[in-house]
C-alpha cells in the first residue's frame, strides 16, 4: 500500500506545463520519442500509469481523487511532449493510459514500409568524413530502431528450450551482418 501511495505522489517540481523530453513527437519519431517518455516516466515513478499496471480505483476509494490528479499530470506531460498540431487530436482522451494506447496504435505499429526504410538507411550508411564514434552511433541507433519494429519469435515454453531466443539472436545477427 505504501508503494501505491508513492506512485500517486506528485513532486513539487512537477507541473502540467512541462515537457518530459527535449525533442517533441512530430509524427515520424515515435520509437525514439516513446523510449524517452518511458525513461522520464520511470524516473518520476509514473510509468505504471501508461503501461496499465496502475489501474483507476473505484470512485468511492480513498485514493480516487489523488489518482485522477496524478493521471491528469501524466497525460499533460505526454501532451506537452507532442507537437501542438498532433496533440490537439488527443486532447479528449480520458486517461493517460488511453492516450498512450491511442498514440501507440496510431504511430507505433510495426510495419513493412518502416522496416524497409530502416534497412535501406542502414545499407546506405557510409563513414565518409564522420568520426568513427558518430558513424558507429548512427548504425547502432538504426539497429536498435529496427529491432524494436521487427517481429521476433518469443519463448512460450517458459524455460527457453524451444530455441526462440537463439532464433531471435540469429535474426538480429543476420540483419546486422547484411
Amino acid at each position: 500500500m505504501a508503494k501505491e501511495l508513492d506512485v500517486l505522489k506528485l513532486q513539487p517540481g512537477g507541473n502540467p506545463g512541462i515537457s518530459l523530453v527535449t525533442i517533441l513527437f512530430d509524427g515520424t519519431n515515435f520509437l525514439s520519442w516513446s523510449r524517452s517518455i518511458k525513461l522520464a516516466l520511470t524516473a518520476k515513478m509514473k510509468l505504471s500509469f501508461i503501461n496499465g499496471e496502475n489501474k483507476k480505483p473505484e470512485k468511492n476509494a480513498k485514493e480516487f481523487e489523488q489518482w485522477i490528479r496524478t493521471d491528469s499530470m501524466v497525460a499533460s506531460w505526454i501532451l506537452n511532449s507532442i507537437k501542438r498540431e498532433i496533440a490537439d487530436c488527443f486532447m479528449y482522451t480520458n486517461t493517460s493510459r488511453a492516450l498512450w494506447k491511442e498514440l501507440k496504435n496510431r504511430y507505433g505499429q510495426s510495419n513493412g514500409p518502416m522496416e524497409y526504410q530502416l534497412k535501406k538507411e542502414l545499407s546506405a550508411v557510409i563513414q565518409g568524413t564522420m568520426p568513427l564514434f558518430a558513424y558507429f552511433s548512427k548504425i547502432m541507433r538504426l539497429w536498435d530502431e529496427l529491432s524494436c519494429i521487427t517481429p521476433t519469435p518469443s519463448c512460450t515454453c517458459g524455460n527457453c528450450t524451444c530455441g526462440a531466443s537463439k532464433e531471435s539472436a540469429r535474426i538480429k545477427e543476420n540483419d546486422q551482418l547484411i
